[in-house]
C-alpha cells in the first residue's frame, strides 16, 4: 500500500515537470514562429501592365514617389558591418511594381556611404533608384535633419512622400485646400491667397509650432470644414505639439502678417 501511493506521487511528480517542459517548449515554438511571421517578406505577383492602362499612366503627368531607407523600406543596424533587414510588404518586390507608376527618388538623412550601399542592394542593378539625395542634402534645424524636397522638384504638388518621420518636411509651411485635400505650397506661392479658398499656414520656431487655418470669405462651408479636419490630421502628422489659429480674411492677426516679409495679396 505503502509503496503504490510512492509510486502515484512519484507519477504526479513527474508528469507536473513533464507539463512544464512541454509548456516551455510550446513557448519557445510560439515565439520562434512569431519571429519568422514577422519578417518573412511579402511577394507581389508583377504583373505587365495591360496596354489601356498603359496608355492611361502615358497620358498623365508621372509623379515622384520620394523614398525612405531606415524604418520605411527597411530596418537595419550598423555595428561595423552592413546588416540590412528588409521589411515585410517592401523590397524587392514593392520597389519593382510601383516603379511601373511613379518615378522613384531615395531621400534619407543618412551618410551616404551608408545610404548608397543600401540603395544599391535593393536597386539591384536595375537602374530604378537611379536619384539619390543624403545627408548633405538636408538642412540641421533644432538638432533634427530637414528634407528640402525643392531639390528633387519645384512643383511640389507632383511628389508623393513615403517616409516613416513627418517631421523631416516641416520645412514646407503652407497647403491649399483643394478637392478636400491640403496640396503644399512653393515657396513662390506664400502669402498669396485665392478668396474662394481655404489655406494652412505653418509657423515653426524653437518654443514650438503654430497652425494657420486661413479662411477666403468666399470659401464654402464644406471647405472650411476640410481645412479644419486637415489641420487636425497635419497637427497628429507633426506630433501633435502645434497651436491651431483661424484667420480671415480680411481680419488676419499682426503675428500671422508678420509671416510673409513681401505682403499678403488676395486673388479672386
Amino acid at each position: 500500500m505503502l509503496k503504490t501511493r510512492q509510486c502515484l506521487l512519484g507519477l504526479r511528480t513527474f508528469l507536473g515537470v513533464a507539463s512544464r517542459i512541454w509548456g516551455f517548449i510550446l513557448y519557445i515554438l510560439r515565439k520562434h514562429l512569431r519571429t519568422i511571421i514577422q519578417y518573412q517578406t511579402v511577394r507581389y505577383d508583377t504583373l505587365p501592365l495591360s496596354p489601356a492602362s498603359r496608355n492611361r499612366l502615358n497620358a498623365v503627368k508621372r509623379k515622384i514617389l520620394v523614398l525612405d531607407l531606415d524604418e520605411t523600406l527597411i530596418h537595419s543596424h550598423h555595428d561595423g558591418v552592413l546588416r540590412p533587414t528588409v521589411r515585410p510588404g517592401t523590397p524587392p518586390d514593392f520597389i519593382l511594381k510601383v516603379s511601373q507608376w511613379y518615378e522613384l527618388v531615395v531621400f534619407t538623412a543618412s551618410m551616404e556611404i551608408y545610404g548608397s550601399a543600401v540603395a544599391d542592394k535593393l536597386d539591384n542593378n536595375r537602374g530604378i533608384l537611379k536619384r539619390r539625395y543624403y545627408r548633405q542634402h538636408c538642412t540641421l534645424d533644432l538638432g533634427s535633419y530637414i528634407k528640402d524636397l525643392s531639390v528633387v522638384h519645384n512643383d511640389l504638388s507632383s511628389i508623393v512622400i513615403l517616409d516613416n518621420s513627418p517631421g523631416a518636411y516641416r520645412s514646407h509651411p503652407g497647403w491649399r485646400v483643394e478637392k478636400m485635400e491640403a496640396v503644399q505650397l512653393d515657396t513662390g506661392q506664400l502669402g498669396v491667397f485665392y478668396t474662394g479658398d481655404s489655406y494652412i499656414i505653418l509657423n515653426k520656431h524653437r518654443e514650438g509650432a503654430e497652425l494657420h487655418m486661413w479662411i477666403g470669405e468666399e470659401s464654402s462651408r464644406d471647405e472650411q470644414c476640410a481645412c479644419a479636419m486637415l489641420a487636425t490630421q497635419l497637427d497628429q502628422f507633426l506630433g501633435g505639439d502645434a497651436i491651431q489659429h483661424r484667420q480671415e480674411q480680411g481680419h488676419e492677426t499682426e503675428d500671422f502678417l508678420k509671416l510673409f516679409p513681401n505682403g499678403v495679396s488676395y486673388k479672386p
